[in-house]
Protein backbone atom coordinates (compact mmCIF):
# COMPACT_ATOMS: atom_id res chain seq x y z
CA UNK A 1 0.00 0.00 0.00
CA UNK A 2 2.93 2.14 0.92
CA UNK A 3 4.61 1.92 -1.98
CA UNK A 4 1.39 2.41 -4.36
CA UNK A 5 1.06 5.60 -2.35
CA UNK A 6 4.93 6.54 -3.73
CA UNK A 7 4.09 5.82 -6.76
CA UNK A 8 1.14 7.61 -7.30
CA UNK A 9 2.57 10.57 -5.56
CA UNK A 10 5.44 10.29 -7.72
CA UNK A 11 3.01 10.17 -10.64
CA UNK A 12 1.25 12.93 -9.76
CA UNK A 13 4.69 15.36 -9.49
CA UNK A 14 5.50 14.15 -12.61
CA UNK A 15 1.98 14.84 -14.62
CA UNK A 16 2.15 18.23 -12.61
CA UNK A 17 5.81 19.07 -13.94
CA UNK A 18 5.06 18.21 -17.09
CA UNK A 19 2.03 20.13 -17.12
CA UNK A 20 3.73 23.25 -15.69
CA UNK A 21 6.58 22.46 -18.26
CA UNK A 22 3.68 22.38 -21.03
CA UNK A 23 2.25 25.63 -19.91
CA UNK A 24 5.33 27.38 -19.63
CA UNK A 25 6.33 26.15 -22.97
CA UNK A 26 3.16 27.02 -24.86
CA UNK A 27 1.06 29.59 -22.83
CA UNK A 28 3.64 31.79 -20.78
CA UNK A 29 5.07 35.21 -21.83
CA UNK A 30 8.84 34.36 -23.29
CA UNK A 31 11.03 35.32 -26.93
CA UNK A 32 9.59 32.08 -29.35
CA UNK A 33 10.67 32.44 -32.59
CA UNK A 34 9.49 30.18 -35.59
CA UNK A 35 9.02 30.30 -39.28
CA UNK A 36 6.33 30.56 -41.51
CA UNK A 37 5.02 27.30 -42.83
CA UNK A 38 4.12 27.23 -47.02
CA UNK A 39 0.82 26.01 -47.34
CA UNK A 40 -0.76 27.92 -44.59
CA UNK A 41 -2.81 30.74 -44.24
CA UNK A 42 -0.49 32.97 -42.12
CA UNK A 43 2.06 32.51 -44.34
CA UNK A 44 0.21 33.03 -48.09
CA UNK A 45 -1.56 36.21 -46.24
CA UNK A 46 2.46 37.72 -45.24
CA UNK A 47 3.42 36.84 -49.11
CA UNK A 48 0.48 38.20 -50.91
CA UNK A 49 0.66 41.33 -52.81
CA UNK A 50 -2.98 42.37 -52.19
CA UNK A 51 -2.39 44.48 -49.31
CA UNK A 52 0.67 47.51 -48.99
CA UNK A 53 2.22 45.70 -45.84
CA UNK A 54 1.91 42.75 -43.77
CA UNK A 55 3.31 41.37 -40.51
CA UNK A 56 3.89 38.38 -39.47
CA UNK A 57 4.32 36.71 -35.82
CA UNK A 58 4.89 33.08 -34.05
CA UNK A 59 2.84 32.63 -30.73
CA UNK A 60 1.94 36.17 -30.45
CA UNK A 61 0.00 35.85 -27.52
CA UNK A 62 3.41 34.50 -25.52
CA UNK A 63 5.93 37.07 -27.90
CA UNK A 64 3.36 40.28 -27.31
CA UNK A 65 2.83 38.97 -23.36
CA UNK A 66 6.52 40.17 -23.18
CA UNK A 67 5.30 43.63 -24.28
CA UNK A 68 2.43 43.69 -22.02
CA UNK A 69 4.36 42.54 -19.13
CA UNK A 70 7.14 45.17 -19.44
CA UNK A 71 3.85 47.80 -19.57
CA UNK A 72 2.48 46.27 -16.71
CA UNK A 73 5.39 46.97 -14.71
CA UNK A 74 5.16 50.49 -14.90
CA UNK A 75 0.91 50.51 -14.00
CA UNK A 76 0.70 51.57 -17.72
CA UNK A 77 -1.00 48.28 -18.78
CA UNK A 78 -3.58 49.55 -21.17
CA UNK A 79 -2.28 52.97 -21.90
CA UNK A 80 0.60 51.84 -24.70
CA UNK A 81 -1.27 50.36 -26.99
CA UNK A 82 -3.20 53.96 -27.76
CA UNK A 83 -0.93 56.16 -26.79
CA UNK A 84 1.22 54.25 -29.64
CA UNK A 85 -1.77 54.89 -31.81
CA UNK A 86 -1.92 58.52 -31.30
CA UNK A 87 1.77 58.97 -31.75
CA UNK A 88 1.44 56.99 -35.08
CA UNK A 89 -1.98 58.91 -36.00
CA UNK A 90 -3.72 55.62 -36.19
CA UNK A 91 -7.17 54.90 -34.73
CA UNK A 92 -7.19 53.76 -31.33
CA UNK A 93 -7.24 49.63 -30.67
CA UNK A 94 -10.35 48.52 -29.58
CA UNK A 95 -10.69 44.76 -30.60
CA UNK A 96 -12.25 42.52 -28.33
CA UNK A 97 -10.78 40.12 -26.45
CA UNK A 98 -10.10 36.35 -27.38
CA UNK A 99 -12.23 35.01 -24.78
CA UNK A 100 -9.52 34.75 -21.61
CA UNK A 101 -6.78 36.01 -24.25
CA UNK A 102 -6.26 39.56 -25.37
CA UNK A 103 -4.26 37.40 -28.04
CA UNK A 104 -5.61 34.33 -29.85
CA UNK A 105 -2.89 31.10 -28.44
CA UNK A 106 -1.76 30.40 -31.79
CA UNK A 107 1.40 29.00 -33.79
CA UNK A 108 1.38 31.85 -36.15
CA UNK A 109 -0.83 35.08 -37.18
CA UNK A 110 -1.17 37.49 -39.64
CA UNK A 111 -1.67 41.07 -40.08
CA UNK A 112 -2.06 42.79 -43.55
CA UNK A 113 -3.19 46.27 -44.51
CA UNK A 114 -3.50 48.77 -47.30
CA UNK A 115 -1.89 52.31 -46.59
CA UNK A 116 -5.12 53.89 -45.41
CA UNK A 117 -6.38 51.19 -43.33
CA UNK A 118 -9.66 50.67 -44.95
CA UNK A 119 -8.92 47.17 -45.97
CA UNK A 120 -7.36 44.52 -43.85
CA UNK A 121 -6.68 41.58 -42.84
CA UNK A 122 -5.81 39.14 -39.56
CA UNK A 123 -5.27 35.72 -40.28
CA UNK A 124 -4.49 33.15 -36.80
CA UNK A 125 -3.40 29.62 -36.85
CA UNK A 126 -5.03 29.08 -33.22
CA UNK A 127 -4.02 26.21 -30.81
CA UNK A 128 -6.58 23.14 -31.62
CA UNK A 129 -7.83 22.99 -27.96
CA UNK A 130 -8.12 26.75 -27.73
CA UNK A 131 -9.93 26.71 -31.26
CA UNK A 132 -12.34 24.08 -30.12
CA UNK A 133 -13.67 26.20 -27.01
CA UNK A 134 -13.40 29.11 -28.64
CA UNK A 135 -16.62 28.18 -31.00
CA UNK A 136 -18.08 26.41 -28.78
CA UNK A 137 -18.32 29.40 -26.46
CA UNK A 138 -19.34 31.78 -28.74
CA UNK A 139 -21.98 29.50 -30.14
CA UNK A 140 -23.18 29.00 -26.64
CA UNK A 141 -22.97 32.65 -25.58
CA UNK A 142 -23.96 34.28 -28.99
CA UNK A 143 -20.69 35.83 -29.38
CA UNK A 144 -20.14 36.69 -32.94
CA UNK A 145 -16.26 37.39 -32.52
CA UNK A 146 -15.52 33.96 -31.04
CA UNK A 147 -18.60 31.96 -33.36
CA UNK A 148 -17.99 33.79 -36.47
CA UNK A 149 -20.29 35.97 -38.19
CA UNK A 150 -20.33 39.79 -39.06
CA UNK A 151 -19.93 43.16 -36.75
CA UNK A 152 -19.61 46.30 -36.49
CA UNK A 153 -16.45 47.45 -34.60
CA UNK A 154 -15.58 51.55 -34.62
CA UNK A 155 -18.42 51.93 -36.88
CA UNK A 156 -16.59 49.86 -39.35
CA UNK A 157 -17.90 46.28 -40.65
CA UNK A 158 -16.02 43.63 -39.58
CA UNK A 159 -16.34 40.09 -41.06
CA UNK A 160 -15.37 36.88 -39.03
CA UNK A 161 -15.03 33.18 -39.81
CA UNK A 162 -13.35 30.19 -38.93
CA UNK A 163 -11.52 27.35 -41.58
CA UNK A 164 -10.49 24.81 -39.37
CA UNK A 165 -8.74 26.11 -36.27
CA UNK A 166 -7.87 29.04 -38.82
CA UNK A 167 -9.24 32.18 -37.34
CA UNK A 168 -10.10 35.25 -40.15
CA UNK A 169 -10.91 38.50 -39.11
CA UNK A 170 -11.24 41.07 -42.02
CA UNK A 171 -12.88 44.16 -43.62
CA UNK A 172 -15.52 42.77 -46.41
CA UNK A 173 -14.11 40.77 -49.34
CA UNK A 174 -11.33 38.97 -48.00
CA UNK A 175 -8.89 38.25 -51.27
CA UNK A 176 -8.04 34.56 -52.45
CA UNK A 177 -4.74 33.37 -50.71
CA UNK A 178 -4.27 30.44 -52.39
CA UNK A 179 -2.31 31.51 -55.16
CA UNK A 180 0.21 33.55 -52.98
CA UNK A 181 3.45 31.81 -52.89
CA UNK A 182 5.29 30.64 -49.85
CA UNK A 183 7.48 32.57 -47.38
CA UNK A 184 10.59 31.35 -46.08
CA UNK A 185 13.67 31.96 -43.50
CA UNK A 186 15.40 31.49 -40.90
CA UNK A 187 13.63 31.36 -37.24
CA UNK A 188 12.16 35.21 -36.23
CA UNK A 189 10.52 36.60 -33.62
CA UNK A 190 8.40 38.39 -36.14
CA UNK A 191 8.66 39.38 -40.29
CA UNK A 192 7.23 42.22 -42.20
CA UNK A 193 6.76 42.71 -45.61
CA UNK A 194 6.82 46.75 -46.86
CA UNK A 195 5.41 46.82 -50.81
CA UNK A 196 6.30 50.05 -51.20
CA UNK A 197 8.62 52.53 -49.90
CA UNK A 198 8.23 55.44 -47.02
CA UNK A 199 10.62 57.76 -46.93
CA UNK A 200 13.28 57.27 -45.40
CA UNK A 201 12.54 53.47 -44.75
CA UNK A 202 12.88 51.25 -47.90
CA UNK A 203 10.72 48.76 -49.05
CA UNK A 204 11.58 45.38 -48.43
CA UNK A 205 11.20 42.42 -46.12
CA UNK A 206 12.34 42.92 -42.37
CA UNK A 207 13.05 40.06 -39.73
CA UNK A 208 13.05 40.90 -36.11
CA UNK A 209 15.49 38.60 -34.28
CA UNK A 210 16.92 37.90 -30.74
CA UNK A 211 20.87 38.18 -30.52
CA UNK A 212 21.83 37.60 -26.73
CA UNK A 213 20.30 40.21 -25.26
CA UNK A 214 20.00 42.02 -28.12
CA UNK A 215 16.24 42.52 -30.27
CA UNK A 216 16.93 43.44 -33.88
CA UNK A 217 14.82 44.34 -36.65
CA UNK A 218 16.40 44.37 -40.31
CA UNK A 219 16.18 44.33 -43.43
CA UNK A 220 17.90 41.48 -46.66
CA UNK A 221 20.84 42.15 -46.72
CA UNK A 222 21.54 44.14 -43.53
CA UNK A 223 24.35 42.12 -42.32
CA UNK A 224 26.97 43.81 -44.36
CA UNK A 225 25.75 46.66 -43.14
CA UNK A 226 28.06 50.05 -41.50
CA UNK A 227 28.67 48.78 -37.58
CA UNK A 228 30.40 51.87 -37.05
CA UNK A 229 27.51 53.51 -37.34
CA UNK A 230 25.12 50.84 -35.11
CA UNK A 231 28.03 51.03 -31.74
CA UNK A 232 27.25 54.98 -31.59
CA UNK A 233 26.37 55.03 -27.86
CA UNK A 234 24.50 58.03 -27.23
CA UNK A 235 25.06 57.85 -23.39
CA UNK A 236 28.69 57.32 -23.73
CA UNK A 237 28.60 60.94 -25.72
CA UNK A 238 26.41 62.57 -23.02
CA UNK A 239 23.58 62.58 -25.05
CA UNK A 240 20.01 61.43 -24.94
CA UNK A 241 19.11 61.11 -28.60
CA UNK A 242 21.36 61.94 -31.95
CA UNK A 243 19.45 62.23 -35.19
CA UNK A 244 20.97 62.24 -38.41
CA UNK A 245 20.42 62.80 -42.07
CA UNK A 246 22.74 62.35 -44.77
CA UNK A 247 22.88 62.20 -48.77
CA UNK A 248 22.21 58.97 -49.73
CA UNK A 249 23.51 57.54 -53.12
CA UNK A 250 22.58 60.46 -55.21
CA UNK A 251 24.90 62.49 -52.93
CA UNK A 252 22.85 65.43 -53.75
CA UNK A 253 21.53 66.60 -49.53
CA UNK A 254 24.40 67.69 -46.91
CA UNK A 255 24.92 65.38 -43.76
CA UNK A 256 23.13 67.27 -41.00
CA UNK A 257 22.58 66.18 -37.46
CA UNK A 258 21.39 67.36 -34.01
CA UNK A 259 22.59 65.88 -30.67
CA UNK A 260 20.26 66.61 -27.63
CA UNK A 261 22.50 66.70 -24.30
CA UNK A 262 21.15 65.72 -20.93
CA UNK A 263 19.91 67.77 -18.30
CA UNK A 264 22.71 68.73 -15.76
CA UNK A 265 22.42 65.89 -13.08
CA UNK A 266 21.81 68.09 -10.68
CA UNK A 267 18.38 69.26 -11.91
CA UNK A 268 17.88 65.66 -11.95
CA UNK A 269 18.37 65.09 -8.98
CA UNK A 270 16.09 67.73 -7.46
CA UNK A 271 12.84 67.30 -5.96
CA UNK A 272 10.84 69.93 -7.79
CA UNK A 273 10.41 69.59 -11.73
CA UNK A 274 12.87 71.30 -13.19
CA UNK A 275 11.90 74.11 -16.09
CA UNK A 276 15.32 73.98 -17.93
CA UNK A 277 15.37 72.80 -21.62
CA UNK A 278 18.00 69.97 -22.70
CA UNK A 279 20.69 71.36 -24.05
CA UNK A 280 21.10 71.35 -27.78
CA UNK A 281 23.45 71.46 -30.79
CA UNK A 282 23.59 70.82 -34.79
CA UNK A 283 26.29 69.34 -36.82
CA UNK A 284 26.06 70.14 -41.04
CA UNK A 285 28.28 70.49 -43.62
CA UNK A 286 29.62 73.61 -43.99
CA UNK A 287 27.62 76.18 -46.54
CA UNK A 288 24.91 73.40 -46.78
CA UNK A 289 21.37 73.87 -44.75
CA UNK A 290 20.95 72.81 -41.05
CA UNK A 291 18.13 72.28 -38.98
CA UNK A 292 16.91 75.07 -37.22
CA UNK A 293 17.50 74.82 -33.50
CA UNK A 294 14.23 74.95 -31.30
CA UNK A 295 13.86 78.34 -29.77
CA UNK A 296 15.94 79.70 -32.18
CA UNK A 297 13.44 82.37 -33.39
CA UNK A 298 13.17 83.74 -29.85
CA UNK A 299 16.96 84.73 -29.73
CA UNK A 300 16.82 86.15 -33.30
CA UNK A 301 13.92 88.47 -31.99
CA UNK A 302 16.17 89.20 -28.57
CA UNK A 303 18.75 90.33 -31.18
CA UNK A 304 21.20 87.76 -30.56
CA UNK A 305 22.92 85.11 -32.80
CA UNK A 306 23.51 81.57 -32.60
CA UNK A 307 26.84 80.20 -31.84
CA UNK A 308 28.68 78.93 -35.23
CA UNK A 309 32.01 77.10 -35.90
CA UNK A 310 33.45 75.70 -38.56
CA UNK A 311 35.80 72.32 -37.81
CA UNK A 312 37.23 70.73 -41.07
CA UNK A 313 34.07 70.50 -43.43
CA UNK A 314 32.00 70.55 -41.00
CA UNK A 315 30.35 73.27 -39.05
CA UNK A 316 28.16 73.49 -35.24
CA UNK A 317 25.54 75.73 -34.14
CA UNK A 318 23.92 75.80 -30.93
CA UNK A 319 22.11 78.11 -28.34
CA UNK A 320 23.88 77.88 -25.56
CA UNK A 321 27.89 78.21 -25.02
CA UNK A 322 27.67 74.97 -22.45
CA UNK A 323 26.16 73.09 -25.36
CA UNK A 324 28.45 74.86 -28.27
CA UNK A 325 31.49 73.60 -26.17
CA UNK A 326 30.24 70.01 -25.74
CA UNK A 327 29.66 69.94 -29.66
CA UNK A 328 32.87 70.62 -30.26
CA UNK A 329 34.76 68.45 -27.96
CA UNK A 330 31.92 65.57 -29.65
CA UNK A 331 33.06 65.95 -33.17
CA UNK A 332 35.80 63.68 -33.21
CA UNK A 333 33.62 61.13 -31.96
CA UNK A 334 31.31 61.83 -34.46
CA UNK A 335 33.14 60.72 -37.43
CA UNK A 336 30.75 57.87 -38.56
CA UNK A 337 28.29 60.35 -39.41
CA UNK A 338 30.22 63.06 -40.26
CA UNK A 339 32.57 61.02 -42.77
CA UNK A 340 33.43 61.92 -46.52
CA UNK A 341 31.22 61.19 -49.20
CA UNK A 342 31.44 57.29 -50.35
CA UNK A 343 29.22 53.80 -50.91
CA UNK A 344 26.95 52.70 -47.88
CA UNK A 345 25.86 56.32 -47.29
CA UNK A 346 23.88 56.99 -43.91
CA UNK A 347 20.52 57.87 -45.39
CA UNK A 348 19.21 58.52 -41.81
CA UNK A 349 19.97 57.49 -38.55
CA UNK A 350 18.31 57.91 -34.77
CA UNK A 351 20.69 56.69 -31.56
CA UNK A 352 18.37 57.13 -28.62
CA UNK A 353 19.60 56.23 -24.81
CA UNK A 354 16.19 54.87 -23.47
CA UNK A 355 16.88 55.52 -19.78
CA UNK A 356 18.05 59.27 -20.54
CA UNK A 357 15.15 59.71 -23.08
CA UNK A 358 12.28 58.33 -20.92
CA UNK A 359 13.49 60.76 -18.26
CA UNK A 360 14.04 63.81 -19.87
CA UNK A 361 10.23 63.09 -22.02
CA UNK A 362 8.46 62.42 -18.33
CA UNK A 363 10.50 65.65 -17.07
CA UNK A 364 9.16 67.86 -20.19
CA UNK A 365 5.69 66.52 -19.76
CA UNK A 366 5.50 67.10 -16.05
CA UNK A 367 6.52 70.40 -17.16
CA UNK A 368 3.75 71.25 -19.69
CA UNK A 369 1.30 69.47 -17.09
CA UNK A 370 2.14 72.47 -14.98
CA UNK A 371 1.48 75.37 -17.60
CA UNK A 372 -2.00 76.15 -18.07
CA UNK A 373 -1.31 77.85 -21.52
CA UNK A 374 0.30 74.79 -23.00
CA UNK A 375 -1.76 73.56 -25.71
CA UNK A 376 -3.39 69.96 -24.87
CA UNK A 377 -2.10 68.56 -27.85
CA UNK A 378 1.17 69.22 -27.01
CA UNK A 379 0.66 68.26 -23.56
CA UNK A 380 -1.17 64.52 -24.84
CA UNK A 381 1.71 64.21 -27.13
CA UNK A 382 4.38 63.93 -24.43
CA UNK A 383 2.73 62.20 -21.98
CA UNK A 384 2.15 59.68 -24.87
CA UNK A 385 5.48 59.38 -25.87
CA UNK A 386 6.83 58.88 -22.03
CA UNK A 387 4.15 55.87 -22.16
CA UNK A 388 5.75 54.19 -24.83
CA UNK A 389 9.35 54.85 -24.16
CA UNK A 390 8.63 53.26 -20.01
CA UNK A 391 8.41 49.59 -21.15
CA UNK A 392 11.39 50.01 -23.47
CA UNK A 393 13.14 51.53 -20.52
CA UNK A 394 12.73 49.13 -18.41
CA UNK A 395 14.06 46.19 -20.39
CA UNK A 396 16.98 47.91 -22.75
CA UNK A 397 19.78 51.10 -22.88
CA UNK A 398 19.91 52.27 -26.30
CA UNK A 399 17.69 52.14 -29.71
CA UNK A 400 19.63 52.33 -32.70
CA UNK A 401 18.30 52.97 -36.43
CA UNK A 402 20.26 53.40 -39.00
CA UNK A 403 19.39 53.23 -43.09
CA UNK A 404 21.77 53.27 -45.44
CA UNK A 405 22.27 53.05 -49.35
CA UNK A 406 24.11 50.92 -52.19
CA UNK A 407 23.08 48.78 -50.50
CA UNK A 408 19.71 50.23 -49.17
CA UNK A 409 19.21 48.10 -46.21
CA UNK A 410 17.38 49.44 -42.56
CA UNK A 411 18.70 47.64 -39.46
CA UNK A 412 17.03 48.54 -35.71
CA UNK A 413 18.51 47.55 -32.66
CA UNK A 414 17.64 47.59 -29.13
CA UNK A 415 20.28 46.82 -26.69
CA UNK A 416 19.49 44.57 -23.71
CA UNK A 417 20.30 45.99 -20.57
CA UNK A 418 22.62 43.02 -19.67
CA UNK A 419 25.25 44.39 -21.80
Amino acid sequence: MKRRFLYAGLALLLASGLAAGHLACWYLPRYHSGQPRPGYLPAQLLASDAFSFAVWMPYPHQNLGLLGRAAAGGGATGELAPALARLAGLPQPSLPRFGAFEVPPATEIAFAADEGGERFALVAEVYPVVAAFAKLAGRLAGNAWLRGGVLDVDGRRVEVAWHGRVWTVASPGLPSLDAAPAAAGAPSLAIAEVRRAVAPLPAGRFDLTRRGGDLVLASAGAGAARRDLEELDPAALGLFLLVATGPGKTLEKPTQAMAFFLTDEREKAGTSTSYELPGMASVYETGGRRWTLPGEGLLDLAGRQVRQREIGPFSVAALDGESFQRVQELMPRLAPIARPRARDQLVWGLWLDLEGGFGEVRRIADVLAEIPIAPRRHQERWRDAAAVLAPAARSFSRLTVVVTDEPEVLRLRLVGRSR
